[in-house]
């Protein structure tokens, strides 16, 4: 099941938004306690999110029109760093399947407002899907 690998991407991507880096001890410590196909799904994520950090970053921002990325949690941007990038780029991952795994991260991690305000921000990059992958495509 892949709730492990998105529960570990979550806390290796919430470090790096509070600290500025992507750490590997985190990470092997993380990876080391995951099945084999939950670490290959987690090398996965942490590639894809990694390699396209600041341009999901920028599209999560862009729906976020009445808040700065400094004011969002960062265990909700965290959270919806990785979805969006399964939304985007990931094929074999549905849409819905990518905001139902966030939003039940954001239950466990967040506060009682983030399961509405993560599927809101996701459903809207859904609705305009094709054209962010567009964009992402001409600027890289």
């Amino acid at each position: 099941m892949r709730r492990e690998a998105r529960d570990a991407m979550l806390k290796i991507t919430f470090e790096r938004l509070v600290n500025g880096y992507d750490n590997d001890l985190t990470y092997k410590s993380l990876a080391e306690s995951l099945k084999d196909e939950d670490k290959e799904y987690l090398d996965f994520l942490r590639e894809g999110v990694n390699s396209r950090f600041d341009f999901l970053k920028n599209v999560i921002s862009g729906y976020v029109s009445t808040y700065k990325e400094e004011r969002i949690y960062k265990v909700d941007l965290a959270i919806m760093l990785t979805a969006a990038f399964e939304i985007l780029f990931v094929d074999s991952v549905p849409d819905k399947v990518a905001v139902n795994e966030a939003v039940e991260l954001a239950k466990v991690y967040s506060t009682d407002s983030s399961p509405a305000f993560v599927n809101g921000v996701l459903a809207s990059i859904i609705k305009n899907k094709e054209e962010t992958v567009k964009n992402y495509g001409e600027n890289n």
